[in-house]
């Protein structure tokens, strides 16, 4: 054989054999993930269950098509419900005829104070500034550098309150994503990065809470409750936030 079908031959089954490693890891790590579901107590609920009722915002506000929800986990972390669910929809974009498939991981924690709406997006996230999705405005906080790098879709007075310097630095801290405030939850955004009840997930829910912690008491309290947070989860002691 030719040297260069030799090569072209070698490199073939190396790509093949890297796509079979790959896959392989994918479905051990899965499997240690429901693993670690069923040893936690957590539950996965079935694919396309009605879990987001009511939610809009952001990335909702930039969908071409109705979406699809699965990967759904709940359960708790020092006593905080909490669900993790992996969101996909269609998105206008340059790939192919209708748009771009996106997915996104959700991290939400139950939140019973009654909250109005709040997307708080990175700057590569942004919605086209002026519009106006479910009647979502931009709010701007008076922070230069913050409102250049985020945007905020929702209400302005919630938005002013809760996003204190102390906030603010938490969220550019972390960078990544978007928080959300959804009916009942406090969401965390990102592009799908990660398997529910892989070892990143209580990483992932120490970052879904980390911003809110920094919000005074008193400030929450306007809006009726102090919510309760995990206290670092999985290196915490049950001890929540009063309500």
């Amino acid at each position: 054989m030719p040297l260069p079908g030799i090569v072209f031959g070698s490199l073939c089954l190396l790509l093949v054999l890297a796509a079979v490693v790959v896959v392989v890891r994918s479905v051990r790590r899965q499997r240690a993930g429901a693993s670690r579901i069923e040893e936690r107590g957590w539950r996965r609920l079935p694919d396309g269950a009605d879990v987001m009722g009511g939610w809009g915002g952001w990335p909702f506000v930039v969908a071409s098509q109705p979406g699809k929800v699965n990967d759904i986990v709940v359960g708790e972390v020092d006593g905080v419900e909490f669900m993790s669910l992996r969101w996909s929809q269609t998105e206008s974009g340059r790939g192919e005829p209708g748009g771009d498939i996106e997915r996104y991981n959700m991290v939400a924690l139950r939140c019973a104070t009654a909250l109005p709406h709040l997307s708080v997006v990175r700057g590569d996230h942004k919605v086209g500034r002026g519009a106006s999705a479910d009647g979502l405005a931009d709010v701007e906080v008076g922070d230069r550098r913050f409102d250049a790098r985020w945007q905020l879709l929702g209400d302005a007075d919630l938005a002013r309150s809760l996003l204190t310097p102390e906030v603010r630095a938490e969220l550019d801290r972390i960078d990544v994503g978007a928080w959300v405030l959804q009916p009942g939850w406090l969401v965390r955004v990102t592009k799908w990065r990660f398997w529910a009840g892989d070892d990143g997930m209580l990483e992932e829910l120490e970052r879904a809470a980390a911003p809110w912690r920094a919000v005074p008491a008193e400030v929450w309290r306007r809006y009726g409750a102090v919510p309760r947070l995990p206290d670092q989860p999985g290196r915490g002691h049950g001890r929540g936030w009063d309500r």
